[in-house]
This record gives C-alpha cells, structure tokens and sequence, in this order.
C-alpha cells in the first residue's frame, strides 16, 4: 500500500477488507492489529489484548480527529474502526 504524507510524517496504509469494528468486536486479530497501529502512530497507549473497549475507541476517535482519509479529507470521529 502507498504511504500518505501527513503531520506526523509519512503513514503507510493497510488494507482493509470492509468489516466494521467496534466495542464489543469478536474480531480478536484485527482488534489488535488496530490496537498495535493506534500505539505505532501515537494514537494510544491502549493495550494489544484484542478487547476493543471504550478506551480502544477514544483512541480510534483521536487517530479520526488527527488524519485525513486516502483522499485528503477530514474522518468523522466515530470510535469505530472499518478493518
């Protein structure tokens, strides 16, 4: 995947297959693979136990508030992740 310039220097994207995670998510290998990349990329600290809980989506709601999508534009700040 291309890497996407942004403030906090260059970020290379994952692929994604569309599944949506949230709190509650029984997904335990993308919950730590999102968990592993919000702690990489100074969105956390959250642990990596694969629990997507209410810390996990504050954490998802700030990497929202701090990176533009693929396109350049602002993401709604939702705690829910699409992995």
């Amino acid at each position: 995947m291309p890497a996407t310039a942004t403030a906090f220097g260059s970020l290379a994207g994952s692929p994604f297959p569309n599944e949506l995670i949230r709190i509650g998510s029984d997904n335990v290998d993308a919950v730590r693979q999102i968990q592993a990349r919000l702690n990489e990329i100074g969105c956390g600290p959250v642990p990596v136990d694969g629990v997507f809980d209410s810390t996990v989506a504050r954490a998802v709601k700030l990497f929202q508030a701090r990176f533009p999508d693929a396109n350049g534009l602002p993401l709604s700040p939702t705690g829910r992740s699409v992995r």
